[in-house]
């Protein structure tokens, strides 16, 4: 079985590593005043079951929400992410384990809901499969 809630905390410190980019998992309950990313985790999905009826394959989604003052910050902090986080490998105890990107990423999005508080953000999904050797 998959340990999230472990995966998840090796998943946030990596991208605690990235220098001016603050990280928020799951919520921001205050907006900080540069760039940062949200971090979003979804349940693993099983697969593939052996002979003896154990999942030996899981895959696990995560989503960033990258969040900069301007479009050109933000496509900054997308590149962090996702050089950060693509084919990195997490679970070194795995068979296999790695990290990719799902999409291309939604548009940049402007917020402007706030007065005087403009931001911009991108939504990144990646996928976590791993395998049990």
């Amino acid at each position: 079985m998959l340990d999230t809630v472990a995966v998840a905390d090796l998943v946030l410190d990596r991208l605690r590593m990235l220098p001016r980019i603050e990280v928020l998992d799951g919520e921001v309950k205050k907006t900080p005043a540069g760039a940062y990313v949200v971090f979003y985790d979804d349940a693993p999905r099983l697969s593939s079951r052996t002979l003896a009826g154990r999942a030996n394959r899981a895959a696990w989604r995560l989503q960033t929400v990258c969040v900069g003052r301007d479009a050109a910050e933000t496509r900054w902090v997308v590149g962090q992410i996702l050089s950060t986080l693509t084919n990195w490998r997490p679970l070194q105890d795995r068979a296999a384990s790695w990290i990719t990107p799902q999409s291309d990423g939604a548009p940049i999005l402007r917020d402007d809901s706030v007065a005087g508080d403009i931001r911009f953000s991108q939504t990144l999904t990646f996928r976590l499969t791993t395998t049990r050797s």
